[in-house]
């Protein structure tokens, strides 16, 4: 049971997943996303009996240590028979060897699951934003097990909590300037565009989001867009974020 347990667990992270060992990049791309999801029940319901065998086996361990310490008393007071207690010790011995093994090789897996919760919860800051996802990445967030990692990706978990706010204030920036009767005003457009940049660079998000590691990479992806449309429009008035605005519809 421990070995097709085992090997059930590598194949969907390696398989299915894509993960090495060594693999510390949270980025995911959207198309592995949505695929994701459907696999991570599967591996936490895996890890969960993976965590009763481990208790298992740490309970067989200290039995055995008790063991090995009541044979080695034995091969002391009994030279006569050592040699029958020493191929007895040496079994104990290996056995214990095996279950060491075992229980380095789960926690190497249980390892690798906090990493699929931390990609998969990063992964949601690159698609648009929809209420019960980010409810589902928190919690997966939230379910990272090593508090190491927890604390060096905090940021995030804040990103997703936040989501909802800057999505709403960047969708304000932008709504206003769409409105903004300089924009299609050919005489005015010139005016329009300086205060088109100077606007987005003064948004909530844009200010607070520079400088970090993390941040809402679909937000990232609208804004970038928008300013590139302002900044390579001639003099003709024909920006227009109709379509950036419909992909920051609150779901």
């Amino acid at each position: 049971m421990t070995l097709r347990l085992a090997i059930i667990i590598n194949v969907l992270l390696i398989c299915v997943l894509g993960l090495k060992a060594q693999d510390t990049t949270v980025n995911m791309p959207i198309t592995e996303y949505e695929h994701v999801m459907e696999q991570i029940d599967s591996l936490n319901n895996t890890v969960s009996e993976q965590k009763d065998l481990i208790k298992a086996l740490n309970s067989q361990l200290s039995l055995k240590n008790d063991s090995i310490a009541h044979l080695s008393l034995l091969l002391f007071e009994k030279s006569d028979v050592s040699q029958n207690y020493e191929v007895t010790l040496k079994n104990f011995r290996d056995s214990l060897e095996q279950k060491d093994q075992q229980i380095e090789s789960l926690v190497k897996q249980l390892s690798s699951l906090d990493m699929v919760r931390l990609r998969y919860a990063n992964g949601r800051l690159q698609m648009p934003y929809d209420s019960k996802k980010i409810k589902e990445a928190i919690e997966l967030f939230d379910g990272i097990q090593d508090t190491s990692l927890k604390n060096q990706y905090q940021e995030v978990r804040d990103w997703l909590s936040q989501y909802d706010m800057y999505m709403r204030d960047v969708n304000t920036t932008l709504s206003s300037l769409q409105c903004d009767s300089r924009r299609t005003n050919k005489f005015k457009f010139e005016d329009w565009k300086r205060f088109a940049i100077n606007e987005i660079n003064d948004n909530f998000y844009v200010k607070n989001s520079a400088g970090h590691q993390f941040t809402i990479l679909y937000l990232d992806g609208i804004i970038s867009s928008a300013k590139k449309r302002i900044q390579t429009a001639g003099s003709k008035p024909s920006v227009d974020f109709s379509d950036l605005l419909e992909q920051m519809v609150i779901k």
